[in-house]
């Protein structure tokens, strides 16, 4: 005998299966957590919403992360090649803010000791390889006298660069001193970003 207190379900609705609610174009509908990655994904990587370029299914798993990938090799090219060529437009965000742009063209246009006094360490560690007395004492004086000349250059450079940055853009936050002092210990030729062009580089030793 049923119970007299027990809701009755009726028999349609006790035998339709469990089913999940799909969306206009037959997937189920994504959380508001996958929505969100999927935008944050086309925007950074420049594809379409789902994360798929143009005339890519977006039911493909695979296709959607081959895509990414190429995206992904696309535009680190494209920042190796503005690196390498100086071209301010093409650069990362983080390589044209402008005080950045000022602190390098300071930087480039000198005559940094960094270079020079390098050149100078790798002589002096190979005098000291010479055998001689004279020869290593020359060694042993010159090394600390390059290391001391570096770093009081590097300073020097750090805090004129920074002075002048201040004065142009008063409300700026972005700090350039260890920036500067680690550019200006490279050769012009191993810089990263290259000197743009334009800029009259300045040398110890001539060229042309």
């Amino acid at each position: 005998m049923p119970s007299l207190f027990k809701k009755q379900v009726p028999a349609a609705a006790a035998s339709e299966p469990d089913t999940v609610h799909p969306d206009a174009k037959g997937r189920p509908t994504p959380t508001r957590k996958q929505a969100q990655a999927a935008r944050r994904t086309a925007t950074r990587y420049g594809v379409t919403r789902g994360g798929t370029r143009p005339g890519t299914s977006s039911s493909d798993p695979k296709a959607a992360k081959r895509a990414l990938r190429d995206a992904r090799r696309a535009k680190a090219a494209e920042y190796r090649k503005a690196m390498n060529t100086g071209d301010i437009s093409r650069l990362p965000a983080r390589e044209r803010v402008p005080e950045r742009i000022l602190a390098r063209d300071i930087v480039d246009q000198r005559r940094n000791l960094g270079p020079l006094m390098l050149g100078l360490i790798v002589v002096a560690y190979f005098i000291g390889l010479a055998p001689g007395t004279a020869t290593k004492a020359v060694a042993f004086y010159l090394l600390p006298l390059c290391l001391i000349l570096i770093v009081a250059d590097s300073v020097f450079v750090a805090r004129r660069v920074s002075r002048e940055v201040a004065e142009k853009y008063p409300n700026s936050t972005v700090r350039v001193k260890g920036y500067v002092a680690q550019r200006a210990l490279m050769p012009a030729r191993w810089r990263q970003p290259r000197p743009r062009p334009g800029i009259v580089l300045g040398r110890w030793i001539p060229r042309g």
